[in-house]
């Protein structure tokens, strides 16, 4: 086993428990420990000041608050906006930045002996930033570390 997979399992029951989302037409997992809360796009004051999105800077509680695009990052590919769009913001060791998703599902717990290795495929697709897969709800869901993303 990993040791990536090893550091996000664990008795912690927090560790266990993640966020799922949408990026294209993938379905990915962030660690509940990561994200501080989750927003609709339709209720960030004055938009975004960035239009493509793959970077800006967002007015959260009266703070800037630094944002990326998952699916741009990811696929390249262009956001649209739907009432579903959601700015995660998440708590990294440089601070709070927000990524961009196409939709936010549920939080769930998967437990540490559902998550498996991710394939060689998988994280050529989208390089080092998937930790673990797993099969839920007759879905493949990889987590993500999004500490890596900003590296």
């Amino acid at each position: 086993m990993g040791e990536d997979l090893r550091d996000i399992r664990g008795n912690n029951e927090e560790k266990d428990k993640y966020l799922v989302c949408f990026i294209g037409n993938s379905t990915f997992a962030i660690p509940i420990a990561k994200v501080a809360e989750i927003i609709g796009y339709d209720s960030i004051e004055g938009g975004a000041d960035n239009k493509d999105l793959k970077k800006g800077v967002i007015d959260f509680a009266g703070e800037k608050v630094s944002f990326v695009s998952l699916g741009k990052v990811f696929y390249n590919e262009k956001l649209e906006y739907t009432d579903k769009t959601c700015f995660i913001i998440t708590r990294l060791k440089e601070g709070k930045i927000a990524f961009v998703v196409k939709a936010v599902a549920e939080v769930t717990d998967f437990g540490g002996e559902l998550i498996m290795q991710p394939s060689l495929h998988a994280r050529r697709h989208i390089e080092s930033y998937v930790v673990g897969v797993v099969r839920y709800k007759d879905d493949i869901i990889q987590i993500l570390d999004v500490d890596r993303i900003l590296k």
